[in-house]
């Protein structure tokens, strides 16, 4: 415990530090908004979707208000957890997955069936397993992925995102199929950002064989639903909690660049802008911005009606363009990015603020992300207790080999 002389010595510099920072909170808010504004006029890749306006303005709501005239619907959630990467002494790389439905509403039928997934990598010279579905029964379907040692660059990183990406998408299409009316989320984005450009990077090189591949395997049942969702005019939300991007930064910096705007810009991260922008100084209120579409693909700058072209059979494509909005989550004040199919908001389908207001009512319900999330990461969480069983298990016919990485002095070639 801190010394009572030391605390207070603290709490005085924490005061010296916060009179000298910056500008006061009314300064940095009003260049928050400010900034955010010519999102519209600074020739960017960023465009409000829904609603047209001549500026960009922070909505806000009241808690008990946001449901005001919004007929309630049942609502989904699907969410997969892995195992950390284990690898043996062979070579052999493994990862668990498995997926899970949660349901906010009567009918809870669809929360009876799980998806399972073991994605192995096979180093150079070890030819033990072959991909296989080794269960499909009423309340468990599961496979074996096996990814060869040509097939990917990076396998650490690509190992995790594809076992989780196999079973949640297979989820997802059961539950869109199953399905006419209500809100389906995912918790996380739409698909995944990191597999879907490897697709779309390899078709433009003339690979259309990649479709053919694991990672192409693995999306399949993605644009499957999301085809079926626009044909059923069925919501489906991406729920995205982590923010590390600088999509919304970059695209005001460029744009003040290419007006010539001499204007400090002060913002380094997404997530620094929004959290001002969002800030709210009311009790029971909730903010949030309006829909906003990128025009590009922020990695690659291409046009999206270009890059969806690759996909087969996709007939219109810009209806598969994601479009989002950020709000905050009020119990724990983190920003959340909320992100849907650009064609679940075309005035034809239906308005985008009714979209908006289902999705805040279930932020609102819950006090945190929806609870049909909630209850589907529950379900799907594996658990310490179980990634020990299932490495006491393997271990009976194969040794794990670990090493101790967490070296906070430095790396160890370092030391040597």
């Amino acid at each position: 415990m801190v010394h009572k002389h030391s605390l207070r010595a603290i709490q005085s510099l924490a005061s010296t530090i916060g009179t000298q920072i910056g500008p006061t909170v009314q300064e940095l808010h009003a260049n928050a908004e400010d900034d955010f504004k010519r999102l519209r006029v600074t020739q960017n890749n960023i465009d409000p979707t829904y609603p047209q306006q001549d500026e960009l303005e922070i909505h806000t709501v009241l808690d008990d208000e946001v449901n005001e005239g919004i007929t309630p619907v049942n609502s989904y959630g699907i969410d997969a957890s892995i195992t950390q990467k284990q690898r043996y002494v062979n070579g052999l790389k493994l990862v668990f997955a498995n997926a899970c439905v949660g349901i906010r509403g009567p009918d809870s039928s669809l929360e009876t069936k799980d998806y399972i997934n073991a994605t192995i990598y096979q180093p150079p010279g070890v030819d033990i397993l072959e991909s296989q579905k080794f269960i499909d029964e009423d309340s468990v379907c599961g496979d074996i992925l096996v990814v060869n040692d040509d097939t990917h660059d990076n396998v650490d990183k690509i190992l995790p995102i594809l076992s989780r990406i196999t079973v949640e998408g297979k989820q997802f299409e059961r539950v869109v199929n199953s399905v006419d009316e209500g809100l389906v989320f995912l918790d996380g984005p739409l698909y995944a950002p990191l597999v879907f450009e490897k697709l779309v990077e390899e078709s433009f090189a003339g690979n259309t064989a990649i479709w053919d591949s694991e990672l192409g395997t693995a999306m399949e049942p993605y644009v499957n639903g999301f085809a079926t969702a626009l044909s059923k005019d069925l919501d489906v939300v991406g729920v995205v909690k982590s923010i590390d991007s600088r999509q919304l930064t970059h695209a005001i910096r460029e744009g003040n660049k290419k007006l010539e705007i001499e204007k400090e810009f002060i913002w380094n991260r997404d997530i620094d802008l929004l959290t001002e922008l969002l800030s709210v100084r009311k009790k029971g209120e909730l903010a949030y911005t309006p829909w906003l579409t990128a025009k590009q693909s922020y990695s690659q700058s291409r046009q999206w009606t270009d890059m969806t072209q690759t996909i087969p059979d996709i007939d219109s494509p810009k209806r598969y363009q994601k479009s989002f909005f950020y709000t905050t989550i009020p119990m724990v004040g983190t920003i959340t990015r909320i992100e849907t199919l650009t064609g679940n908001i075309r005035p034809q389908l239906k308005t985008g603020e009714e979209l908006q207001r289902r999705v805040l009512g279930e932020i609102v319900d819950s006090s945190n992300v929806p609870k049909a999330i909630k209850f589907a990461d529950e379900f799907a969480r594996i658990s310490i207790d179980t990634q020990k069983r299932i490495n006491n298990i393997l271990k009976e016919h194969i040794n794990q080999a670990k090493d101790y990485n967490k070296d906070f002095r430095g790396p160890a070639y370092l030391q040597q």
